[in-house]
């Protein structure tokens, strides 16, 4: 990763500065009580913290000591080089309530280690110490770091010097040892350069059994980092050693602190440079890394100088599942201190780091060890520098701070949410705080406890499943710790509901020229979007609530339908019938007519009718049929019939009752059927018919070209007049007179044409007959012919078409060797 890009991502990974820490000083060191820490604190079982400092007191071969929450300090060891010397590692707690730990020198001393080469001791609560064991340069000299408690009940730990030497690392480049709790030390690895060099931190027990380590040197070197720029590296408990990680520099270079297992299983450590370098920090000012157990390492933040410098010590996990750590350097400078005092700080496992404390050297300054998380959640530290000053020290011989748990801080607020009913949902919230967090969610600000559909009320997720409507509110947390708590803002959920048909469109039945409309009912979450159909075919811009027709025409009858849709899902109505009923028309009948009404229904529908003689409704019988179809027939009306005709037409779920029929009945008598002219073969039989309508009894005359013929008749509304054998004298106009009560009417003429039937006159013309027919000019005539007027089938001999004079004369060639022929002729 090149420089630039490792900027940009440190200015995404940086957090603002917490204003809400506290820190406070506990104790200043000041020689006679030890000077100088560099160690974390241990936290004992009492609930007290126990360190060492490398000078001080007595001899100024340093201390081991006690320190209580409120700041009271209790010096328990002052080492004297026999027993031990600069001790600069802390402490380990043993399975037997004991401290177990290391110092620097003391101990074996040759003319190479002048001082010794460092211990193994243990001491108890009270400051009994016993030596364990001596290093002798081949096993080991000179620990920089404390021991780790394995789970076979040993402790391992590292050397900075011994094993290997050469001119190069005359006093050997470090060991891995294995330590028992009764002073047997085995010397497990040494390391080569190759596979690391110096060992400046205490091991880690991986959940695999393994343990996991820094060497400070060895590994990948350049002009800047001949040493080598320090590796990550796993062992085992017989002293297998595999090379992990070698840093390059711009990942980091030089890692003193012990690695830190976190919760997702990989390894978090930092280096003390590597990273961004400038004209200042020419050797980088350090990183935070990210380290798998197969060795893939991931660089989390380089650090600026303004957010820190030179972390020299580990991280520590908080409550809340992120890291906490200290930096030698960086933070506030100015003249006197240039490179800056010291931070403590957060970091995120997405690299995300907040500043939490800049050190200003009179509350310490150079803290270069890893905080320790005490019982009340805040954290506990000691810097190298600052505190109590004299012309020895200073700058100061250090101290033991308390860095107090803020309130937390919310990073991430719930979020309002809008879901369909149904669903599930989950409320969030991120907050921060270097102590345990407390999470209360509430309900319009009442607190909400697990059950039903609702989970996780007290974690960091509220979880609420299957919603509906009665679960719309607004939500909220408190997040709260040892040190106050914080409410969010509120979340709001809004739940959308399908749309549910409550009340589906209904039939309608009018009239023509009706305004309709149809509608529904609904429930669900608006908006809604509707698209009206029509026999299943979307309408065109009919995507209202309601779909009005103005003024309905018989083309706009069937089956009317709504889909509905929202966010949440979608409806269908049923279908709503339109019916449009034409009225029947009112009607002039004369007396002993028929009338019919007709309510004509337009409808997909089935349909019933119930006909009404002035608002009763009518029944079959007498005259009157169809008084529940659509067609009412009434014959032979008279004045009894004459009266207001209407239909109430149905449905399953509706009627519509037509407009006015009006029934008027004529008395006048009135000729319906005409007598129709007539032409005839004299001879035949002729009958002249009329039918007339009124008030019955009529009255008929028959006329003769104007003169009465026969006598008048009295009937009922037909009569009929008749010639038998119908002579050429008859032919000529014939009329009749209907009289009633009320009036008299004649009729139109109906003219009598009568004519003579065909006749045929035969003679010969050369030996051939030749025949003269006579007939009526303009008709067609038949000549057939048989040999014996017995015989049934007679044959055509001519067919004639529009006779065109008479006599009509013709020969019948073929008669002339018969010795009989007969003949005939007829009008078609």
């Amino acid at each position: 990763m090149s420089l630039k890009s490792a900027i940009a991502f440190l200015i995404l990974a940086t957090a603002s500065l917490v204003g809400a820490q506290t820190l406070q000083t506990l104790c200043s060191f000041n020689s006679t009580n030890g000077s100088t820490p560099r160690a974390e604190l241990t936290l004992g079982n009492d609930g007290n913290f126990y360190g060492t400092t490398p000078g001080g007191f007595g001899s100024d071969k340093g201390t081991v000591f006690k320190v209580t929450t409120n700041g009271a300090l209790t010096t328990l060891v002052s080492f004297s080089n026999s027993n031990g010397a600069s001790p600069r590692a802390a402490l380990t707690l043993g399975n037997d309530g004991h401290f177990y730990g290391t110092a620097y020198w003391g101990g074996f001393t040759n003319s190479t280690f002048t001082y010794g080469m460092g211990t193994v001791f243990k001491v108890t609560t009270n400051g009994t110490l016993t030596t364990l064991a001596s290093f002798s340069s081949t096993n080991g000299a000179n620990p920089e770091a404390g021991m780790t408690l394995g789970n076979d009940g040993n402790f391992y730990g590292t050397t900075y010097g011994g094993g290997i030497t050469n001119p190069a690392s005359p006093y050997g480049m470090g060991t891995v040892f294995k330590m028992t709790t009764s002073g047997t030390l085995t010397k497990l690895v040494a390391f080569n350069s190759a596979n690391g060099a110096y060992p400046y931190a205490a091991l880690t027990l991986g959940p695999d059994g393994i343990f996991y380590g820094t060497t400070k040197y060895g590994g990948i070197t350049n002009s800047t980092y001949p040493d080598g720029m320090g590796t990550v590296f796993k062992v085992t408990t017989n002293g297998l050693v595999t090379t992990l990680v070698s840093f390059t520099g711009t990942n980091g270079a030089n890692p003193y602190a012990a690695l830190t297992l976190g919760n997702d299983g990989h390894f978090y450590g930092t280096t003390v440079y590597g990273g961004i370098t400038n004209s200042t920090w020419r050797t980088g000012m350090g990183t935070v890394f990210k380290v798998t157990t197969n060795g893939s390492v991931t660089t989390l933040v380089w650090l600026t100088g303004i957010n820190g410098a030179y972390p020299e010590g580990g991280l520590t996990m908080g409550n809340d599942g992120n890291f906490y750590g200290t930096t030698a350097r960086g933070g506030i400078t100015n003249s006197t201190e240039p490179y800056g005092w010291g931070t403590v700080f957060q970091v995120m496992t997405n690299g995300t780091l907040t500043t939490l404390v800049t050190f200003g050297f009179t509350n310490g300054s150079l803290p270069r060890a890893a905080l320790t998380l005490g019982n009340d959640g805040d954290f506990y530290g000691t810097t190298a520098a600052g505190g109590i000053t004299n012309s020895t020290d200073p700058t100061g011989m250090g101290t033991v701070f308390r860095l107090f748990a803020s309130q937390p801080l919310i990073t991430v607020e719930p979020q309002s949410q809008t879901n369909n009913a149904g669903a599930n949902v989950t409320f969030l919230v991120s907050a921060r705080s270097t102590g345990h967090l407390g999470y209360q969610w509430r309900k319009n600000g009442t607190n909400l406890v697990d059950g039903g559909n609702l989970y996780g009320a007290t974690t960091s997720a509220l979880t609420i499943t299957n919603i509906s409507a009665s679960d719309a509110a607004s939500y909220s947390v408190i997040v709260s710790n040892a040190n106050g708590s914080v409410t969010s803002s509120n979340a709001t959920l809004t739940v959308i509901d399908p749309p549910v048909i409550t009340a589906q469109p209904t039939n309608l039945l009018v009239l023509p020229g009706t305004n309709v409309a149809f509608r529904v009912s609904l429930t669900g979450t608006v908006p809604f979007r509707y698209q009206w159909r029509f026999n299943g075919t979307n309408l065109l811009n009919a995507t209202n609530a309601t779909y009005a027709i103005p003024s309905v025409a018989t083309n706009k009858a069937g089956n009317y339908s709504v889909a509905i849709t929202n966010a949440a899902g979608s409806a269908t109505s049923s279908n709503g019938a339109l019916t449009v009923v034409v009225s029947p028309n009112s009607q002039t009948n004369y007396a002993s007519s028929t009338a019919t009404f007709t309510a004509t229904g337009f409808s997909p529908e089935s349909l019933n009718y119930q006909w009404q003689k002035n608002r009763t409704n009518l029944v079959n019988g007498g005259n009157l049929s169809g008084a529940t179809n659509s067609t009412l027939t009434i014959t032979s009306v008279s004045d009894a019939d004459a009266a207001i005709y209407n239909a109430v037409v149905s449905d399953a779920s509706g009627s519509v009752t037509t407009s006015n029929a009006v029934l008027t009945v004529n008395n006048f008598p009135f000729i319906a059927s005409q007598p129709q002219s007539q032409t005839v073969v004299a001879g035949r039989t002729v009958t002249f018919n009329v039918t007339a309508y009124g008030a019955p009894p009529f009255i008929f005359q028959w006329f003769f070209n104007g003169t009465p013929v026969g006598s008048p008749t009295a009937g009922t509304n037909s009569s009929s007049y008749t010639l038998s054998n119908v002579g050429t004298n008859q032919a000529g106009n014939y009329s009749v007179q209907v009289v009633n009560g009320f009036s008299s009417v004649t009729s139109s003429n109906a003219l009598l044409t009568v004519f003579l039937p065909p006749s045929l006159t035969l003679q010969f013309s050369a030996g051939y007959p030749l025949l003269n027919l006579y007939g009526r000019l303009g008709n067609n005539f038949v000549v057939e012919f048989n040999t014996n007027l017995a015989e049934t089938n007679w044959i055509n001999l001519l067919s004639l078409t529009n006779l065109p004079a008479s006599p009509y004369q013709f020969l019948d060639p073929a008669a002339g060797d018969q010795p009989a022929r007969f003949y005939r002729a007829y009008m078609q």
